[in-house]
């Protein structure tokens, strides 16, 4: 891992969550996640980093679906946001309110998927068991 403070979690109800662990030894065990997704529907059963781009994770869940993450993808938000709108930047390629702008892909084209990941000798392309 290229990133060793960074740790990924998935959870029984469908939350991705990154975790740094510089911040999780600062707070006592009390901090909160720098990015979380609900994106999937149900459980988690395999998330990672890929190790060809410290940014990008793949996760796959019993809602019978594997998400491609791009981390780096973070939307603005408020002051950072209205500084690019006052400077004119055009909105047209954002997602939209559902889909988070970190998601890259979604394949939903296999069923009971029980884990995902990214092959180690080809970048970008991941493996899925069912």
């Amino acid at each position: 891992r290229k990133v060793p403070f960074l740790v990924l979690s998935g959870s029984d109800d469908g939350e991705i969550c990154v975790w740094d662990l510089r911040e999780l030894n600062k707070a006592g065990g009390n901090a909160e996640p720098l990015a979380r997704s609900s994106w999937h529907r149900k459980a988690i059963t395999s998330i990672e980093w890929s190790p060809h781009d410290e940014n990008c994770l793949v996760a796959c869940s019993e809602d019978d679906s594997v998400s491609l993450w791009d981390m780096s993808l973070e939307p603005e938000t408020g002051a950072d946001a209205a500084a690019a709108k006052a400077a004119g930047a055009d909105d047209s390629a954002q997602a939209g309110p559902d889909i988070p702008a970190q998601l890259l892909f979604v394949h939903q084209g296999q069923s009971q998927i029980k884990e995902a990941h990214f092959h180690e000798q080809i970048p970008g392309a991941v493996i899925t068991t069912s």
